[in-house]
């Protein structure tokens, strides 16, 4: 209500917009604040909405709802996204937590992105096949994400000539990326909690319980995980970039990149290190990298079949990654020129 701003948060705001909207700063908060102005607090309605009452107000253009609804089970995520759908006009805009995708959750959203930010639509996407609910269709991609995952790593275990996984801790890391994509965190603590009592040095429980902590936006629970893992097995790239991800999350840009280009030491085809390299690069005006960043992770899509799901991307396949890194290098030229 009072409009009352950290720097920090104002940080990928211009100049313009700065000056032109807010009152520069102000003493009873401190030298580091920023506060908005009058005319445009007085636009801004607070107010109060309970998620899981029946009745949604209507008529928004667009809807910001970020790392709210990774606390909740698939069923009141799945009603909850399709009550956003009735509340926005047509063609309005949903926007989600950087975590979070509404693949295969609901046929009343078509994916979008724009300068590497994905949001959604409202309007019909392709209907899903009638041999199978949206349910089944979850199962099996939660199934298939779940295999792209271990035999991601799997295959860099053997080129690191450590030991294969037996059968019971594959099923439970199996188990724990299905339930992790499902929002099912209660189950991924309970999985990675088994594979810790069957060996407490491998480095796969405490990547998962970082990937929890990460989705709910507990980045410094997040990154004691992390740092676990890096002791038991400093070479585990996933590691890496998880925790370049939390560093993009928290502004921390030189962190950022230092990890996201040791993952991609670690494992030079780690496409979401590439893409998240990508955005860092944007973000600092570094147009020409971001350029390079975004055609290396074309390069290493081009080894996937177009339908097939990306290991540690949330649910997202090889086409729809391919479609960001080609308009991404459209705009990005454009600016250049």
């Amino acid at each position: 209500r009072e409009g009352i701003y950290g720097k920090s948060s104002l940080r990928m705001v211009d100049e313009e917009h700065l000056e032109k909207y807010f009152c520069g700063q102000t003493e009873k908060k401190g030298s580091d604040k920023l506060e908005l102005d009058d005319t445009v607090k007085k636009m801004v309605r607070f107010g109060y909405l309970n998620l899981m009452e029946e009745a949604f107000p209507v008529g928004f253009d667009i809807i910001f709802c970020r790392n709210v609804v990774i606390y909740f089970n698939l069923e009141n995520t799945i009603r909850v996204v399709n009550k956003f759908s009735e509340s926005l006009d047509k063609n309005g805009y949903l926007f989600v937590g950087y975590s979070e995708s509404l693949q295969f959750l609901s046929e009343k959203f078509q994916m979008k992105d724009w300068e590497g930010a994905i949001f959604y639509r409202k309007g019909r996407k392709e209907i899903l096949p009638e041999t199978l609910s949206l349910e089944e269709k979850i199962d099996e991609m939660s199934e298939e994400l779940s295999i792209a995952e271990l035999e991601a790593e799997e295959e860099k275990e053997k080129e690191k000539k450590k030991v294969v996984r037996h059968e019971r801790v594959r099923k439970l890391l199996s188990e724990s990326i299905k339930s992790l994509y499902l929002k099912e965190y209660d189950k991924v603590r309970y999985f990675a909690g088994q594979i810790q009592e069957i060996n407490k040095d491998l480095v796969d429980s405490y990547y998962l319980f970082a990937e929890v902590y990460t989705s709910q936006g507990k980045f410094d629970m997040a990154k004691a995980e992390l740092l676990q893992a890096l002791k038991i097995d400093p070479l585990f790239a996933p590691v890496h970039y998880l925790f370049g991800s939390i560093c993009v999350e928290e502004g921390d840009l030189e962190n950022a990149k230092q990890k996201l280009k040791k993952t991609l030491y670690l494992d030079n085809d780690f496409v979401l290190a590439q893409l998240s390299l990508a955005s860092v690069f944007k973000k600092e005006k570094k147009e020409e990298a971001a350029i390079r960043a975004y055609r290396n992770a074309l390069k290493i899509l081009s080894k996937s079949s177009l339908a097939g799901l990306i290991a540690y991307s949330g649910g997202f396949n090889a086409a729809t990654l391919i479609n960001i890194c080609r308009s991404n290098i459209e705009r990005l030229k454009n600016l250049e020129r």
